[in-house]
């Protein structure tokens, strides 16, 4: 599987878990919450070959973001156990850990959780 197929697998597998939105730009501003943004981290060739690798590992950050709320952090947590469920089915990846952290889009606060996927 390629990067980009890696990358779509990801978005699909968002989606189908309740977000509204997924992006692969920090600098996107999402119109609809709650949302994602998925952005690259490293790459790390295996299997190494001649000149190349033949198989590259991905290094995906996962952005979830969601309105600040009283009941933020109750959402957030929903939603990365529906999304760790949909990793461990799909694609035997379940998340180790996961940050949360306030933050501010277009003048409104928000609620952040960032873990990584590794594909």
């Amino acid at each position: 599987m390629n990067f980009s197929e890696k990358r779509n697998k990801i978005k699909d597998l968002l989606l189908d878990s309740g977000l509204c939105e997924v992006h692969y730009s920090k600098a996107h501003i999402p119109q609809q919450l709650p949302s994602a943004i998925v952005s690259l981290a490293s790459r790390q060739g295996f299997t190494r070959l001649d000149m190349s690798y033949a198989e590259q590992k991905y290094r995906f950050e996962l952005h979830i973001v969601t309105d600040d709320s009283e009941n933020a952090d109750d959402e957030l947590i929903k939603l990365i156990e529906t999304i760790d469920d949909c990793l461990q089915t799909k694609m035997q990846f379940p998340i180790d850990s996961t940050d949360f952290y306030d933050s501010m889009l277009s003048a409104r606060n928000i609620r952040v959780a960032k873990f990584e996927v590794i594909l």
